[in-house]
């Protein structure tokens, strides 16, 4: 007899099995996700790599990245590679820019540095460096002070120990 509430089917040892899970299976395939990542790794973007006929929308690629570790890895290193691709075509799109269309490739060349700071922050975003002053820009000055217990210490050692301090004040 099986029950419904828990998907545990019963048998007459007393063991249960649970149900398959219910639901569509995921139309994870690895060929296409290469395809996708190499593409990616080759500077195209997403939106135009799911338009191409037997490519997934880009809400399945984003199911897949939350379901697939390896996919995951496998695309993040793609955006990287695409970084390092597009920071070639900058370079390319710098060295053939004509007087007449300088600021089309200034507008090219700007575009794709903003979008390699936001796929590759590590390796291409912008640095930043925290310098730490004290004030006026002076360095910062540290004082240490040595709290002493002087009750562990006798009455003769106590005043060898005022002497000492006399001498080191003069």
């Amino acid at each position: 007899m099986a029950s419904k509430k828990s998907g545990v089917k019963s048998t007459s040892k007393g063991v249960g099995k649970t149900k398959k899970k219910v639901g569509r299976p995921s139309s994870f395939v690895q060929e296409v996700a290469d395809d996708i990542c190499m593409l990616l790794a080759q500077g195209e973007s997403l939106r135009k790599i799911c338009t191409r006929p037997g490519m997934p929308t880009r809400q399945t690629v984003f199911n897949w990245l939350n379901e697939n570790q390896k996919f995951f890895d496998q695309y993040a290193r793609a955006r990287e590679s695409q970084a390092d691709f597009l920071l070639d075509e900058m370079l390319d799109i710098a060295d053939c820019a004509t007087p007449e269309d300088v600021s089309v490739a200034k507008l090219r060349v700007d575009s794709r540095k903003w979008y390699i700071t936001k796929v590759a922050p590590k390796k291409y975003g912008d640095r930043i460096a925290q310098e730490i002053s004290g004030v006026n820009g002076n360095a910062i000055e540290l004082t240490v002070k040595k709290e002493i217990d002087l009750s562990v210490y006798s009455d003769d050692e106590l005043r060898l120990l005022r002497e000492l301090k006399c001498k080191q004040l003069e």
